[in-house]
């Protein structure tokens, strides 16, 4: 146990503290797709690694932006009032962990 934790350190560690995010992973299922590990600053979703578009649904509803590009690992959800931009890292290899902007740009 200790060889194995040793080694894989850098993977079991990757966001700091693995405790929230593996409980978030194991309430993942068919209905639900992405669940909220953090609600504060910054606002963190994890989904499995190809099942994403219901949490992109979810942002354009609760934030009221369609999806405008996606750039690299970043997406960007704007309006004409506003932009979301929500980055994604791949987590253990088949999650991944969804961070948005804590703030909401608003366009000038």
């Amino acid at each position: 146990m200790t060889i194995t934790l040793i080694i894989n350190w850098s993977v079991i560690f990757q966001k700091g503290n693995p405790i929230p995010y593996l409980k978030s992973i194991l309430q993942l299922n068919a209905n639900q797709t992405y669940i909220q590990v953090q609600d504060d600053n910054p606002i963190i979703f994890i989904t499995k690694r190809d099942n994403y578009d219901e949490l992109h649904e979810y942002i354009e509803d609760n934030y009221e932006v369609p999806f405008d590009e996606q750039m690299g690992s970043g997406y960007i959800f704007s309006s004409d009032e506003k932009v979301i931009t929500v980055t994604s890292e791949i987590y253990w290899k088949f999650y991944i962990v969804w961070t948005i902007c804590p703030t909401e740009l608003l366009k000038t």
